[in-house]
């Protein structure tokens, strides 16, 4: 049997590990709601090379995912593999393909099940990664937020349980490494995402601030005056599985990040009003021109997006399966900087976004997403960077066209926020910036040094 974690506190290991006295190595064990047994399934045979499990609520498009996944990569083409109608189960090479349904409670199910599966298979070295729909605040639906942190209806990083009469919390973590590697990769392929908390809330009225529910005790007043504070605390959206998604896996030491598409901006709206063709197009981001900026909705950095883009994605997968024990910015799927500049919201000073194209502006919300001195460290850099500074082209002015050219990428890498006000951020969340600044820095170091 694996070693406890004890206290919730990491491992130097890979390995999976579970937490009970009760399970033995020889003991049999049913996973009821997958309908495989340890002892006759043949999971260690099945299941050992597993690498990465991608799951999201709906059964349908994780098996949609699964397939377009397998064409791409020219496997067969991928069956069910859970005998039970509560999940699916799809398996492509080393990527395992799984739904959760809606909520904690759901989803706790799911990862009980599946993690047991992976620790039978003997399964080292696996990285989680929830796809989701969430509602956005202060975001522009099709923005992909990947979280820096989960927050329970009490705005603390916890997940709570009760317990056989007691009230038990654990802690929500996040991987800090696996989160950057998906930003870096986003960026590589022109996703628009942004990083901040996640709220995962109860139900999906209420426990959001809907005003659109069978039921309603506060004003519509009380409702932007939540969503402005939780905008100010560095959330930027909302959905119902992140606090129990990261502390079970990060209590089986499972590295682990959350990935969901903003289908609205709350502050504009409580009710996804789209019509079918609209929202298939935003699970599966169609090429669409210029309108792809404004109108295409992003499920997740890894599986919404167009088939030449999905190519890219596939042979980065497998490079990076390959090189897992590298930092992935060294892989291939990372671009050279001066062929695709990553300029982000936070990278961006108040100047500069007034000088940008109106489409641009459109693009950019109330919503102020960084810290007075990551601002001024990030002009810093900017102003040292010659290559930014020409894409952006913010002395010409006179030259409407020639500005609207050259941020085309920039548009499609995310402004979706106003840096007309600063605001502080949590601890976790300025430790993911300071940390996203490293990165950027070393891009920039080592594109000067391959200049000279």
């Amino acid at each position: 049997m694996a070693p406890s974690l004890g206290n919730d506190k990491k491992l130097d290991t890979t390995d999976i590990v579970i937490n009970n006295q009760n399970i033995t190595e020889s003991s049999n064990d049913f996973l009821y709601h997958f309908g495989l047994d340890k002892n006759t399934d043949d999971i260690p045979c099945r299941f050992h090379d597993v690498k990465f499990v991608c799951c999201g609520g709906s059964s349908k498009r994780m098996g949609h995912y699964a397939k377009i996944f397998a064409k791409e990569m020219n496997y067969d083409d991928p069956t069910d593999l859970s005998k039970s109608d509560r999940y699916c189960l799809y398996k492509t090479g080393k990527v395992l393909w799984v739904n959760h349904g809606i909520g904690a409670p759901s989803l706790s199910v799911m990862l009980n099940e599946i993690i047991k599966l992976l620790h039978y298979a003997n399964c080292k070295d696996v990285s989680f990664i929830r796809l989701g729909t969430s509602g956005g605040i202060g975001i522009e639906p099709g923005t992909v937020i990947i979280s820096s942190g989960a927050l329970n209806g009490e705005l603390k990083q916890e997940f709570n349980q009760w317990i056989m009469g007691k009230k038990v919390s654990r802690p929500c973590i996040v991987d800090e490494k696996l989160q950057f590697e998906l930003i870096e990769m986003a960026n590589s392929i022109n996703i628009p995402q942004c990083s901040g908390l996640t709220l995962c809330a109860d139900d999906f009225y209420e426990g959001q601030a809907r005003l659109d529910g069978a039921f309603c005790d506060y004003t519509s007043e009380d409702k932007f005056k939540f969503l402005k504070e939780l905008a100010e605390k560095g959330v930027r959206n909302f959905e119902m599985e992140s606090t129990c998604f990261t502390a079970l896996t990060s209590r089986a030491n499972i590295k682990a990040a959350v990935c969901c598409v903003a289908l609205l901006n709350r502050l504009n709206g409580d009710q996804v009003i789209i019509d079918k063709n609209t929202y298939l197009e935003y699970e599966m981001r169609p090429p669409q021109g210029e309108n792809i900026v404004q109108t295409a909705s992003i499920e997740t950095s890894l599986t919404l997006f167009d088939k030449t883009q999905l190519s890219d994605f596939t042979k980065s997968l497998t490079d990076y399966l390959d090189i897992r024990s590298k930092p992935l910015i060294k892989s291939n799927i990372q671009k050279d900087i001066t062929k695709n500049p990553i300029i982000e919201p936070t990278e961006i000073s108040s100047s500069v976004c007034s000088n940008v194209s109106q489409n641009q502006d459109n693009m950019i919300t109330s919503t102020a997403t960084t810290i007075k001195d990551l601002e001024n460290q990030q002009k810093s850099l900017l102003n040292k960077s010659n290559t930014i500074n020409n894409n952006i082209t913010v002395s010409n002015e006179n030259n409407p066209e020639k500005i609207k050219n050259t941020t085309n990428k920039t548009n499609k890498q995310s402004l979706e926020w106003s840096l007309n006000e600063v605001v502080q951020l949590d601890p976790a969340t300025k430790a993911a910036e300071e940390y996203r600044l490293k990165l950027l820095k070393k891009r920039h170091d080592k594109s000067n040094n391959d200049k000279k």
